[in-house]
């Protein structure tokens, strides 16, 4: 069922795309909307984020809600980080992630380097972020 196109080559302001994740060290955040509160998660990341030059911070988002309330969350909760929507759970599924939040680590390459389950205070997420640059 796969187009002819690599996922790779796909390109849109519409797309979080791995492989553009892959090329510098990440803080990739998993979270869901049932059965735990995880947004605060990823507002933390939100604060921690610029004062970690050169790492890039995202999120996936495993819902089923359709792509315009997402973008509504986005805006009310003022995150600028990317926000991936994962509708049928295979992402979160790939990555192994079976809690919320999932915070990853991630090495440019796309290796993982630290992976951490529940909510992680904004220094914990600056101390993991500068260890990918060093």
């Amino acid at each position: 069922g796969s187009g002819p196109r690599p996922a790779c080559e796909i390109q849109s302001e519409d797309v979080l795309n791995s492989c553009d994740l892959t090329r510098r060290p990440t803080v990739l955040t998993f979270v869901f909307d049932r059965g735990a509160d995880c947004f605060p998660q990823v507002d933390r990341t939100e604060r921690a984020k610029g004062s970690v030059p050169g790492v890039t911070f995202a999120t996936v988002y495993f819902t089923r809600k359709e792509r315009e309330e997402v973008q509504g969350l986005v805006r009310a909760r003022r995150w600028t980080q990317p926000v991936g929507i994962d509708q049928d759970g295979q992402v979160a599924n790939l990555y192994g992630v079976g809690g919320c939040p999932t915070t990853m680590f991630v090495r440019p390459g796309g290796r993982v380097a630290a992976t951490r389950l529940g909510n992680l205070t904004e220094d914990q997420l600056r101390r993991g972020a500068e260890r990918l640059t060093g």
